[in-house]
């Protein structure tokens, strides 16, 4: 047998590797195809196995979870592979429950899934986390008290912050307000960091009465982290619900409130505006001292909802700031008080080049040039 020449080894070898990737993707495509045809059998299985708890009677339908039901949910979901297909199954099944029904078929599993639960806490992050999200999406039921939340405690503790946070919808979708706040508070007192744009979008999803989480959420905001305290203003601001006195007078009270709580405040009063904030609004701009830049940028973009002379005469005078952010919004604020030249003639007529420019440009890119006729002469010039 003669030696292959240089160029014939390397013709050989990328025919090997050719030819290895093609059988690789061969059966990595069969692999995939059974595996689908697996999952869609499991899935089968188990809506089949979901369906024989809810049983009719004379017209009537009504569920009873077979212990040996339980005993599967149990064992046997404790392969992910299975957990899927079960989750899938849940899904499609929850289309020919009522309400109610899916309400009973989970309570009647609980003592399943908390095994389950048990089992999922001493495996990996990424198990936990699907874990925890499918009992977010079928929650158990909230009447079992302390349980409910303590066998969350492991996922909640979890360093996963996809963990934590399934953990938590799963408490929000039970709708038990002290659930809520107990686990808030662990996450407290064991520092474990959840950012503040996840706890308020989180609550906000919450299933039960939203002003009975809101008070005891304030309630207890000034025990825990700052960030933790502007999440449940954040969370009360999203929802809707009427704090607006309480938090006011947090705002003017002699408790010091961080430079983050204060800053959702103001934006609360922004999206809904309270007639006695005005004061607190205009006096984060009208005082240098002690106020940061974002503080007096949040107060420039909440006064457009609260009209008058006053608000303006204090628009004007932010627009001398040193920062953009408060002069942008003071620009911005003005023009959606709907001022005309004759209410800005110190600004056009000042000294002050930076806060003309702002201001111009904001006309300018209104097309509001009609109502601030010095604004489109002074483009025309340049």
């Amino acid at each position: 047998m003669t030696d292959l020449s240089g160029v014939q080894a390397v013709i050989a070898f990328f025919i090997f590797v050719s030819v290895s990737l093609l059988i690789y993707n061969l059966l990595y495509m069969l692999r995939d195809r059974w595996e689908g045809v697996w999952h869609g059998r499991r899935v089968e299985t188990w809506l089949r196995e979901i369906s024989l708890q809810k049983r009719s009677r004379e017209g009537r339908s009504s569920v009873r979870a077979l212990p040996s039901h339980v005993r599967k949910i149990a064992w046997k979901l404790r392969r992910i592979v299975e957990l899927t297909a079960y989750h899938d199954a849940m899904d499609r099944a929850a289309q020919g429950f009522t309400a109610e029904e899916m309400h009973e078929y989970l309570s009647q599993c609980r003592e399943g899934f908390e095994e389950l639960a048990a089992y999922y806490a001493r495996r990996s992050d990424m198990e936990k986390a699907y874990f925890a999200h499918v009992l977010a999406e079928y929650p158990m039921d909230a009447s079992g008290g302390r349980a409910a939340d303590d066998m969350m405690t492991p996922f909640l503790l979890s360093d996963s912050v996809y963990s934590r946070e399934y953990a938590l919808r799963a408490l929000y979708a039970q709708g038990d307000p002290a659930a809520v706040e107990r686990a808030l508070d662990l996450l407290a007192r064991r520092g474990v960091f959840h950012h503040e744009i996840l706890l308020a979008g989180g609550l906000s999803a919450f299933r039960g009465d939203i002003m009975a989480l809101a008070r005891r959420l304030w309630s207890r905001a000034p025990d825990w982290p700052e960030y933790m305290e502007a999440a449940v203003v954040r969370f009360i601001s999203l929802t809707g619900a009427d704090f607006a006195k309480p938090l006011l007078e947090a705002a003017a009270g002699k408790r010091q409130l961080s430079p983050g709580v204060r800053l959702a405040i103001l934006e609360y009063f922004r999206e809904h505006p309270y007639g006695p904030a005005k004061g607190l609004i205009l006096e984060y701009l009208r005082t240098d001292q002690g106020v940061t830049a974002d503080l007096a940028a949040a107060a420039a973009s909440s006064a457009a909802a609260y009209p008058g002379e006053d608000t303006i005469e204090a628009l004007k005078s932010a627009l001398s700031s040193s920062y953009w952010d408060v002069r942008n919004n003071a620009a911005e604020s003005l023009m959606a008080l709907g001022v005309v030249q004759e209410d800005l003639k110190d600004v056009l007529l000042g000294n002050d080049r930076d806060a003309l420019e702002m201001l111009c440009y904001h006309v300018q890119a209104q097309g509001q040039e009609q109502l601030i006729p010095q604004c489109a002469m002074r483009g025309e010039a340049e």
